[in-house]
């Protein structure tokens, strides 16, 4: 901290021994001196409000912020004016802000952005329009400054601070959560793994119900079955022999008939074997019975 005061103060004494109180250059120490820690507090602040979006029940601590971004390197190169009135003592300038961050940060942010499901940092950066210069993010900067009344100070103002802070917060934002993130990650696949297996032993409960279902309505189809075959053979038993050889071919083509058409039923019916079966048994016995109904005219004693 005493490191920063002495070079504030030596700043302010080349800004009151070399230069003229009136007007200010932007391209001088003194204005980025100004500038610069605008642009740190806007993403301290931009970086806070990520941070505490994504996790707000555990709470980082300013200072850790603050000690995130200051790791990283923040410099201002490549500047214009871009407007200047020579009745006003402000100047309106635009450079390329150049920020290196260390590679351990980035690559923190990476395992961040990837427990979340997201792209890279570099990613993050062609998305917002923000260019590479070796180590170094790069985007456009503009900033107006003007010496106070007194001439020993410099103020400095932003102009689009969002927009220049934005892809920084994203970054940082992401190199300080990612345990937080990865441990939300691990939660959220013993969950997942937790529902499939829920899900899987539902499925295998269900498909047991539905084979022991399948058995029991096959065995109540055999059933079935069985009464009305025993049904049909008594009355036939019981029809005069006479009566019957005149019924016999008929009898032999509704024989024939009643496989075909419980062969057709069946296979319409379903594509599981168990089911086709009983569906078949079902409208074997429907007919039977109807035939039943039928024969009972020639049968004596019914």
């Amino acid at each position: 901290m005493n490191r920063i005061v002495l070079h504030m103060t030596l700043l302010a004494f080349v800004l009151l021994s070399g230069c003229s109180r009136s007007s200010v250059d932007c391209s001088s120490e003194a204005s980025f001196a100004a500038v610069i820690p605008l642009v740190q507090e806007k993403v301290d602040q931009k970086t806070r409000d990520r941070v505490r979006a994504a996790n707000s029940n555990q709470p980082i601590a300013t200072s850790r912020v603050r000690a995130a971004v200051r790791q990283a390197n923040f410099t201002i190169v490549d500047v214009r004016t871009t407007q200047q009135d020579p009745n006003s003592t402000r100047r309106f300038c635009v450079g390329r802000l150049k920020v290196t961050i260390p590679p351990a940060v980035l690559q923190e942010a990476d395992r961040g952005r990837q427990a979340a499901g997201l792209g890279t940092t570099l990613q993050l950066a062609e998305a917002n329009d923000v260019d590479r210069d070796g180590g170094a993010f790069v985007l456009e900067l503009r900033y107006n400054v003007q010496p106070t009344d007194d001439g020993n100070r410099i103020y400095a103002e932003l102009e689009e601070a969002d927009g220049v802070a934005n892809f920084f917060a994203e970054t940082f934002a992401f190199y300080l959560l990612r345990p937080v993130v990865e441990q939300a990650r691990i939660e959220e696949d013993r969950q997942a793994a937790e529902q499939r297996r829920v899900e899987q032993q539902q499925q295998q409960e269900q498909e047991a119900a539905l084979t022991e279902q399948r058995a029991a309505i096959l065995d109540q189809a055999r059933s079935e079955n069985r009464l009305s075959e025993q049904t049909i053979n008594a009355i036939w038993r019981g029809i005069p022999p006479d009566t019957r050889s005149q019924l016999l071919e008929m009898q032999r083509a509704w024989l024939r008939r009643r496989v075909a058409d419980c062969r057709i039923e069946a296979a319409s019916a379903s594509t599981q074997p168990q089911d086709r079966e009983a569906a078949r048994l079902r409208c074997d016995t429907r007919m039977t019975n109807e035939r039943i109904n039928y024969l009972r005219q020639f049968a004596s004693g019914y």
